[in-house]
């Protein structure tokens, strides 16, 4: 256990970047923009917004003072809070699937080029070891960290709103934070992360093994890898089965995400995780991945120059 610490915190302490400055920013930046963009709100001096359906913007519409008391005025402005907080649990999502794909395309690469692979190898360690580390990180260690500093902005924007709401509308302090549904969300957020580790496991075991495969551009190996087999299976096969697989597999994000936007989404979590769970392709792609992992660890075993 103290091995695989070490380990975890060597790759952490290897790229701070990716697993807490990066997401330790965009919390500032999230917070700063909420702060900006309700302190000119309340500037406007206005007491209902609205959203146009026609214009698909915010629109601002002057009313008496005393309306603002009513589920009219309140409820459009707590449904727009929502949808603030799913946009930056997006933005974190992406920002996240990024920086972790960039994570494992490098990972058993840059070790080669700096040569700190014969620092592992001087280790007792396997090469299992190393190379499902470094999977676990990117599947799993990655997502984590944005996932608290999301909620971590989160709370923020909704406190920011809450203020705004009581001062500009004469709403009661804390209306806003009362309508946060705190258990769905911590459940869907865990859930979300857990699902998409299982989900992605293929997809970041394939770049693993494009990492250890490469020696100069795993991304570029890879593209030429995908097309050619584009190009045989349509030439001589005349089938469109890559396609047809590759959308498939991304489409299990779109159900990923149902899980982690929980707070605009009605249906419950646990829901989309049992069809996760019960889904053929899960198994499948577990199947690829300890493929794509017994093949990274080959290809270390045997080479590391560059």
């Amino acid at each position: 256990m103290k091995k695989l610490k070490t380990q975890v915190m060597r790759e952490v302490w290897e790229s701070p970047g990716l697993f807490y400055k990066a997401p330790i920013v965009l919390a500032v930046v999230v917070v700063l923009l909420s702060l900006m963009s309700f302190y000119s709100l309340d500037q406007s001096n206005v007491s209902e917004w609205t959203l146009g359906a026609s214009t698909d913007r915010w629109r601002l519409d002057s009313q008496s003072a005393s309306s603002a008391q009513s589920a009219q005025v309140v409820e459009p402005i707590i449904e727009k809070i929502a949808y603030g907080r799913y946009l930056i649990f997006a933005l974190f999502g992406v920002v996240c699937l990024f920086n972790s794909m960039s994570y494992a395309f490098s990972a058993l690469l840059a070790d080669r080029k700096d040569r700190s692979v014969l620092f592992f190898k001087s280790l007792p360690l396997s090469e299992w070891q190393v190379v499902l580390v470094k999977l676990g990180v990117s599947v799993f260690l990655i997502p984590l960290f944005y996932w608290g500093l999301s909620l971590v902005a989160v709370a923020a924007y909704t406190l920011v709103a809450d203020i705004f709401v009581f001062h500009a509308l004469g709403v009661e302090f804390g209306y806003v934070v009362q309508q946060v549904p705190v258990i769905k969300t911590l459940l869907g957020g865990a859930l979300g992360v857990v699902m998409t580790a299982l989900w992605a496991l293929p997809l970041y075991s394939l770049l693993l093994l494009f990492s250890a495969w490469s020696k100069k551009s795993p991304l570029g190996l890879l593209g030429a890898v995908l097309l050619v087999i584009w190009v045989l299976e349509k030439w001589f096969l005349g089938t469109h089965y890559l396609g047809d697989s590759l959308r498939l597999y991304f489409s299990g994000l779109e159900i990923v995400g149902q899980i982690s936007f929980v707070p605009v989404n009605p249906q419950e979590p646990l829901a989309h995780a049992w069809r996760i769970l019960v889904s053929p392709g899960l198994y499948l792609g577990l199947i690829v991945s300890a493929a794509c992992v017994l093949l990274a660890v080959r290809l270390r075993n045997r080479r590391f120059e560059i």
